[in-house]
């Protein structure tokens, strides 16, 4: 079967089930990503919304970005530690400075669509 698009939404942003379970769950890295920031799942709920809004306005980029969600949610970033991750961590990654300048760049235009309501 050849994949050409990630599935249409409503799915629950293609997120593993333990992530929705870890409201409450401490975080073990001390570094940019702080309670104060990112309250259990609900940041990286809304990375995942991000990512989605992203390959809906990207549509040939869509695969590379589901990868790109995988690989975030797995090294524990989430919405609001976009900003922080330094172009090392994106490499490590395997994510392209393409990909990675979209993440950056478009945060502000996600949040006032977000804000309108129109997603």
């Amino acid at each position: 079967m050849h994949k050409m698009m990630p599935q249409p939404y409503p799915y629950t942003y293609g997120l593993p089930a333990p992530y929705t379970q870890l409201r409450d769950a401490p975080s073990h890295r001390n570094d940019a990503r702080s309670s104060s920031i990112v309250s259990g799942s609900d940041g990286v709920e809304k990375l995942a919304r991000y990512i989605v809004w992203l390959a809906q306005k990207n549509p040939t980029l869509a695969t590379p970005l589901v990868e790109v969600k995988k690989a975030l949610i797995e090294h524990d970033f989430a919405f609001e530690t976009l900003k922080h991750v330094i172009d090392d961590e994106f490499l490590q990654m395997g994510i392209s400075g393409g990909i990675k300048m979209l993440l950056k760049t478009q945060t502000k235009r996600f949040k006032k669509a977000q804000d309108r309501g129109t997603l």
